[in-house]
């Protein structure tokens, strides 16, 4: 989820999968986020929720065959993520 602080009052809102839990006149509590999944492959997500890019990485213990997987899967999940916000400068 993506907690932030608006850029119009300064309050920080605090954001739940069933939307913000604390808000403002801009975001209001209770207003469901936009999610959209970018990139999900089988040890990292990529998502669009709201204005936030945000990158999930499952589990937190990995062996060297999941570490070399798990590089793959950024570098995809990145490559894709850039696609699809227009960002050429760093691929």
């Amino acid at each position: 989820m993506s907690n932030f602080q608006c850029e119009k009052c300064g309050t920080v809102c605090y954001d739940t999968p069933s939307g913000y839990v604390t808000g403002c006149e801009h975001y209001p509590a209770g207003i469901e986020s936009d999610i959209k999944v970018i990139w999900e492959g089988q040890f990292v997500k990529v998502a669009l929720v709201d204005t936030t890019t945000e990158c999930t990485v499952k589990n937190n213990v990995y062996s060297l065959t999941e570490m070399m997987d798990l590089q793959q899967e950024l570098v995809e999940a990145f490559q894709v993520t850039a696609k699809e916000l227009g960002i050429t400068n760093h691929v």
